[in-house]
């Protein structure tokens, strides 16, 4: 190895659709939501109807529902 240089033997390698098979494995979540938005796979937004952030006091909660709602095209007001 050369210094400086970075080793990339514990990196995972795969294509698009084997990431979408595997989020779609997963629980929903904001997260998942808009990696499958960027990966050009339609999103299923249903979980924040039984998971809302309304009540949540951190910023940061409310943010991400926001963000996964504009990713997948729906209005989130």
């Amino acid at each position: 190895m050369v210094a400086g240089s970075i080793a990339l033997s514990n990196f995972a390698y795969g294509t698009v659709d084997t990431a979408v098979t595997y989020l779609n494995t997963k629980t929903p979540d904001a997260w998942i939501t808009m990696a499958l938005v960027a990966s050009g796979s339609a999103a299923n937004v249903s979980y924040i109807n039984t998971n809302p952030a309304a009540g949540s006091s951190q910023v940061t909660e409310v943010a991400k529902y926001i963000l996964a709602l504009v990713a997948a095209g729906a209005n989130p007001h």
